[in-house]
């Protein structure tokens, strides 16, 4: 029996079931009815909140007789949940210590600063004043994100007492008034002073960096390096996207050896790993954060478009105790990625799938909403209308192609508000 854990898609479960594997799904209660209605082929149960551990002690006796074998997720909120589970029913996998080093990131900082490895200079808050006394402690210019948060959600760049004002007064550092539903079971509901934030030094990044791998008890199954179109904080265009590195050069080279012993460092030794690097505009190199996860968005489809990486297969294979394998990481040219955004309504007209298909260098196209859908507009790094993937000789050339496809996909909304369907943290991705 496999267990798996989700709040947003059912893919890993969908996939297990497919392939006549034994599955069990733990879900948030709020979205159990949805995911019922689908006829899945596979059991499901439900828990209020994956920082419940009363609850999640309760479940795993619930399943001990089931003969839970593995236990697995992709999903950043569900992390430390799975790994609190495996440690009760004896089961492996990453352990709760490094799952709470992967997804606390002052627990994350102070691990990775006492190995020498380079990161921002941050203090952890849990009230208003302390963000303002920070200001000024650190300089005058800091980030301010939810020590347990994901994919930019909630994230400020606060670099004056008069912005510290503005977001104070526009209640960004309160739980939201209303989440999408898949999101309610996440710490980001959580109010400042019951989860804290963590404030750090702003750093002037120039260029950001991913880089994500696989490991399998302890060796390297693969580690690739990927380089962000803009730093995530700094875009004005509200949208994201990446290009893969060529393994060999000296830029990805420095960013896989960070990534390396940034997992080593937080206990990873299993499983998905995707490390944030930074470069300063000075050429200082920074670890900024790391996952136990497969990277986001659309960073699986780049590696399987490229190099024939099957996140769900390679996982399965793990979960199933086999060794995940990759045939080869050597490939001609690369490939880069961007993301379309749309503003919050109903999506009245979207340019045709068909037409971007046609543009140079496009491979493929992942369309997420269409004309007559509802568009919360980005939330962090989630929520987009498409997603373009292009090839290129070189880097450059891939993203040239890459945002010149993005910038032809035209999308119209109609404002509306549904209710509980409200953006948040509007601010947190610029």
């Amino acid at each position: 029996m496999i267990v798996t854990l989700s709040s947003f898609r059912p893919l890993l479960e969908e996939f297990l079931a497919a392939r006549g594997d034994k599955v069990t799904a733990v879900v948030p209660d709020n979205v159990h009815a949805r995911r019922e209605s689908g006829n899945p082929g596979y059991t499901i149960r439900t828990i209020q909140r994956w920082d419940d551990y009363t609850a999640l002690a309760g479940l795993a006796r619930e399943l001990e007789p089931l003969g839970v074998t593995a236990i697995a997720t992709l999903e950043e909120p569900c992390v430390r949940a799975a790994a609190f589970l495996r440690g009760l029913l004896g089961v492996p996998g990453q352990d709760f210590s490094s799952a709470v080093a992967c997804t606390d990131k002052s627990v994350m900082k102070r691990r990775l600063t006492k190995a020498g490895i380079p990161v921002a200079e941050h203090r952890e808050v849990y009230s208003t004043q302390e963000i303002g006394e920070c200001l000024d402690e650190l300089g005058g210019d800091i980030v301010v994100k939810p020590r347990h948060g994901f994919g930019t959600l909630n994230t400020y760049r606060v670099n004056s007492p008069q912005r510290l004002e503005e977001l104070i007064s526009a209640g960004a550092f309160e739980p939201p008034r209303s989440l999408p539903t898949d999101f309610n079971a996440s710490t980001i509901a959580q109010q400042l002073g019951k989860v804290g934030y963590l404030v750090e030094r702003y750093i002037d990044v120039d260029v950001e960096y991913h880089c994500d791998l696989l490991l399998h008890e302890g060796a390297e199954v693969f580690c690739l390096a990927s380089r962000y179109g803009q730093p995530l904080l700094e875009s004005s265009s509200r949208t994201i996207g990446s290009v893969l590195l060529d393994p060999e050069s000296a830029e990805a080279g420095t960013v896989l050896e960070l990534t390396r012993v940034a997992a080593a460092q937080l206990g990873v030794s299993e499983g998905f790993g995707h490390c944030e690097v930074l470069r300063d505009r000075s050429g200082q190199w920074w670890v900024g954060e790391f996952a136990s996860r497969p990277g986001g968005s659309m960073i699986p489809r780049m590696l399987q478009l490229h190099y024939g990486i099957d996140t769900l297969a390679l996982l399965a294979e793990q979960l199933t105790g086999r060794m995940p394998r990759v045939e080869s990481v050597s490939h001609s040219g690369t490939l880069a990625w961007r993301a379309v955004p749309a503003d919050a309504g109903v999506i009245t007209d979207m340019t045709d799938e068909a037409q971007l298909r046609s543009l140079p260098g496009v491979v493929d196209v992942q369309v997420a909403l269409r004309p007559g859908d509802f568009a919360t507009g980005v939330l962090g790094t989630t929520s987009y209308a498409a997603f373009v993937f292009c090839t290129g000789d070189t880097p450059e050339q891939a993203e040239q192609r890459a945002e010149a496809a993005r910038n032809a996909c035209s999308v119209t909304v109609t404002p509306s508000s549904p209710d509980g369907l409200s953006p948040i943290g509007k601010d947190g991705y610029r």
